[in-house]
């Protein structure tokens, strides 16, 4: 599928639907995550300002999402922006939107799903560091709703109910988590709230204090797994005003998302190994990697950037090598040299010879040690990553 193509099936979506149509699509291969971020607004301020030329008002906006989760403090900014061009804001979700994508949801009046939509909780996620002297782990992530958690378990389920007992089990935590990161737990986890009930409240029409509290609760608290994915009927269960997708806007909604599915190869292999031609290689470079797409009738942006991706190894330190030079017999002239003379030529060739010999022999050595060594690890990065406006590029 092209541009064009795509174009075409968002005319036609925005045609059924009465509304303008702006597609976020955020890759989720296993070894190169997108994420929600603050970067994203600039582009989606882009995409609006395009939309609005010429015109005093916008109709509804419909933003088609797919996201894996992100950054929670950038769904307000993002809501925000797009309802100061809209009076009217419906989120479509065809397939996932999960964590910060279920707070831009939060946000819309409409949340239109298809059969296989999902939203999920969005309890904050932390990153603790890596152990000392194990810097090369990647750092672990915890949910704020796992702290809570521990402490309900050994209270509820272990039955301790002494104030010492529990003192020293807070203690074993805080060896575990940095007492900082425990207090940012806490501000996470006030902020999402909060930011959760400020969402909701821009609903048309107005949703009560009373089911705020109960939708803000249900994702925060209701919910013990960050994964778990929450289909339309549970939604309904919750609370949520969910509108079916239709069969006309669904089948095309559908088809978009697998292009994008195409176009960002998430159905790609997700075993990085395979990338690597043989063992002897230890960098592969995917040049022009697109892993987010912000797209409408009017203009397409990409975030772009070179994928780097490097095996490590466990190779040994040092390695001491015990080599044995032979020096082929020099080309004497045919001049009768004294035993002195042909003393200092020797020397002169040999010197000359040694230190080439020595580092092409521990050169190769090097190389075959490397190549030997086992892989320990992978290093993914993308390299330049900077959103682009792609419209005319023909993808």
């Amino acid at each position: 599928m092209s541009r064009r193509t795509r174009a075409r099936l968002i005319r036609e979506i925005e045609t059924k639907r009465n509304t303008h149509l702006i597609t976020y699509v955020l890759g989720d291969r296993p070894f190169l995550l997108a994420a929600i971020a603050g970067d994203a607004v600039r582009p989606f301020y882009d995409q609006l300002r395009a939309l609005n030329k010429g015109r005093k008002a916008l109709k509804p906006i419909d933003l088609l999402v797919y996201s894996r989760g992100g950054q929670l403090e950038v769904p307000w900014p993002l809501v925000s922006t797009i309802r100061e061009f809209t009076d009217k804001f419906h989120v479509l979700i065809p397939f996932r939107a999960h964590s910060a994508a279920t707070m831009i949801a939060l946000g819309a009046d409409k949340i239109v799903m298809g059969p296989k939509g999902e939203l999920g909780p969005i309890d904050p996620q932390l990153l603790l560091p890596p152990r000392e002297g194990d810097r090369k782990a990647p750092p672990a992530q915890v949910g704020v709703e796992d702290i809570t958690a521990y402490l309900a378990f050994v209270k509820e389920k272990g039955g301790l109910t002494d104030q010492d007992a529990l003192s020293k089990l807070v203690a074993i935590l805080a060896e575990k988590v940095d007492p900082i990161l425990l207090g940012n737990a806490y501000r996470a986890y006030s902020h999402i709230r909060l930011v959760g009930r400020k969402l909701l409240s821009l609903h048309t029409p107005p949703l009560t204090e009373s089911a705020i509290s109960s939708l803000v609760e249900a994702l925060t608290e209701r919910l013990y797994l960050h994964g778990h994915a929450i289909g339309r009927v549970e939604a309904r269960n919750f609370g949520f005003d969910i509108e079916d997708m239709d069969e006309y806007v669904e089948e095309r909604a559908w088809r978009l998302f697998e292009d994008y599915e195409s176009l960002l190869r998430l159905r790609e292999t997700s075993d990085a190994e395979s990338l690597f031609p043989d063992d002897s290689t230890d960098q592969y470079d995917e040049d022009n990697a697109i892993i987010a797409v912000i797209e409408s009738v009017t203009r397409m942006d990409g975030f772009i950037g070179r994928m780097r991706m490097r095996r490590i190894r466990r190779v040994p330190p040092q390695v001491t090598l015990n080599m044995q030079l032979v020096v082929p017999p020099p080309q004497l002239p045919q001049a009768q040299l004294t035993p002195q003379q042909l003393q200092q030529m020797v020397q002169q060739i040999t010197q000359a010879a040694i230190p080439s010999v020595m580092q092409q022999a521990i050169a190769q050595l090097e190389q075959l040690l490397h190549q030997r060594a086992p892989v320990e690890g992978l290093q993914v990065r993308l390299v330049g990553g900077v959103w682009r406006n792609i419209t005319g590029q023909g993808l």
